[in-house]
């Protein structure tokens, strides 16, 4: 509903002061927040600015609801640059929200749609519907509004209720008040972030991505969640460069947020990433960026460490090595063990577990760094009864990861795994005594799982029964006996191969594991 620009970009230090010290509105109308208006073409956000999908649908509604109504509202923070452009210091979810309301465009409108290039999620349209619906209930569309209004002045005799009139009066008199921050760039940057670490704060990950917005893991972050679409915080880079880090998150998107997260769940096609939602997503790509791009010396490589990005190179380097690791986990190249979302990312209740996907590409990243690709064939030899172990133990690892801080937890799963995987390698029997020392977790560990008191089936009871049920008749790769999602991750291997003779018929193929094809076949 705003679009966004860098207002240091253009900001002349030089300007000519007498543009900047005439006087400023000191409120807008509704009409001043039509599309075609000269404020909102003017308006902006700064490119480092939060998205403004925070707002629940509650607060959504009752902000438009009360400023119809009279009630008082919080003014609008404002800044001016040289060029012209009116940035929203504070108050751009205010200003989004009568923007929405006015184009009926709740994320899946005409604009939304344009925005994100016919991309809208199944979870925005639903949330969408939801804030339509809940709004057309309790304050009626802009449209119908504007149609009441008309006929009022066009002379029929209509009668309205009491809370209708008033409303309607509302829309052609109220005025939303603005506040103006004088100063240059650099006072606003302070003005913003001074305001909102006050009052409703940032949350941590995005006041992380604000400070280091340049930064590459920033940048990178920012693509993958939108899989290159949205607004483009990488556009001051060359086209050659944007259209690789567009590609290269959109890859990167697919492989982890796809397909879309579903309560209940209703299929074993799960992503490895859990759901797709910006806030959540933005978590944990930046963790699982500052895990890829890690080295020897810094294992991991946090946000506010990540290289300062002027020309798109780093950032390409980043999603270039966050690629090369999960092309190990998932996907259909060579390399891919394929990992069953279902076995070693989400709990017995369908519950995705980001600790497990972190300890799983922080392991196998550190074995990629080693050059320790013996430990990938040794994986797959063990991987029947590995996968066996964690099915059967999934709760006692879940309590596991409760009773570990939560900064450990990457390493402690790593440390998990590699336990299993030797231990099984060594034809050895692992005990959940060895499993708690890897997690360094002390006395008896019990299931924290609270007891169900209502007859209904919850989204969390329906998805156990599902993946408990249909998991066991999920199909199995034939050279490692492990566990496939063939729509996620597989290969078409030769019974008899092409070098032998063997021919392209059905009956001498079948379907495995990349790596079990490729690697550990041979």
């Amino acid at each position: 509903m705003i679009s966004r620009a860098d207002f240091w970009q253009n900001n002349d230090h030089n300007a000519v002061e007498g543009s900047l010290t005439a006087t400023k509105a000191s409120s807008i109308t509704f009409e001043n927040l039509q599309a075609s208006s000269n404020f909102v073409l003017s308006l902006r956000k700064p490119d480092f600015q939060r998205e403004t999908n925070q707002w629940s649908v509650s607060q959504a509604v009752g902000f438009i609801q009360s400023f119809l109504d009279g009630e008082l509202v919080p003014s609008v923070i404002l800044w001016q640059s040289s060029d012209g452009f009116v940035f929203a210091i504070d108050g751009a979810h205010r200003l989004s929200a009568l923007r929405a309301w006015i184009e009926d465009d709740y994320g899946d409108g005409v604009s939304s749609i344009a925005f994100y290039k016919g991309e809208i999620s199944d979870e925005q349209k639903k949330t969408a519907k939801k804030l339509r619906d809940r709004v057309e209930r309790v304050v009626g569309s802009y449209k119908s509004l504007k149609d009441k209004l008309a006929a009022r002045r066009s002379g029929t005799e209509v009668s309205f209720d009491k809370i209708t009139n008033n409303r309607l009066k509302n829309l052609t008199s109220r005025q939303l008040d603005l506040q103006w921050v004088d100063g240059d760039a650099e006072v606003a940057e302070v003005s913003f972030f001074k305001i909102n670490t006050q009052g409703t704060a940032l949350n941590k990950t995005e006041e992380e991505l604000l400070r280091n917005r340049s930064r590459s893991h920033a940048i990178a972050a920012r693509c993958i969640v939108r899989a290159g679409s949205g607004h483009k915080y990488w556009s001051k880079f060359s086209s050659d460069n944007q259209k690789k880090i567009e590609n290269l998150s959109q890859e990167i998107n697919t492989l982890i947020f796809k397909p879309e997260l579903q309560a209940p769940v209703k299929s074993l096609q799960l992503p490895l990433g859990g759901p797709s939602t910006p806030l959540d997503a933005l978590s944990l790509l930046l963790k699982l960026l500052s895990i890829t791009d890690g080295n020897h010396q810094k294992k991991v490589l946090l946000l506010k460490d990540s290289p300062v990005d002027d020309d798109g190179t780093e950032t390409i380097n980043t999603l270039k090595k966050c690629i090369s690791t999960l092309r190990w986990i998932t996907g259909h190249d060579k390399a891919s063990l394929g990992l069953h979302p279902a076995i070693y990312f989400y709990s017995e209740r369908g519950k995705h577990t980001p600790e497990l996907f972190y300890g799983t590409c922080y392991l196998f990243k550190r074995k990629l760094d080693s050059n320790d690709k013996d430990f990938f064939k040794k994986f797959s030899l063990c991987r029947e009864n590995l996968e066996s172990f964690l099915i059967a133990n999934k709760s006692v690892i879940s309590s596991m990861l409760v009773y570990t801080g939560s900064n450990a937890r990457t390493e402690r799963v790593a440390s998990m795994l590699e336990y299993l995987v030797g231990t099984f390698h060594n034809n050895e029997t692992p005990t959940l005594e060895g499993l708690a020392e890897e997690f360094k977790v002390r006395g008896r560990i019990i299931d924290i799982r609270a007891k169900v008191e209502s007859v209904e089936f919850s989204d969390e009871a329906k998805s156990e029964m599902f993946i408990s049920q249909y998991l066991p008749t999920a199909p199995k790769c034939p050279i490692c006996r492990g566990y496939i999602e063939p729509a996620l991750s597989c290969s078409y291997d030769h019974l008899v191969r092409r070098e032998d003779g063997g021919s392209g018929e059905p009956g001498n193929g079948q379907i495995s594991h990349p790596y079990c094809n490729h690697g550990l076949k041979g």
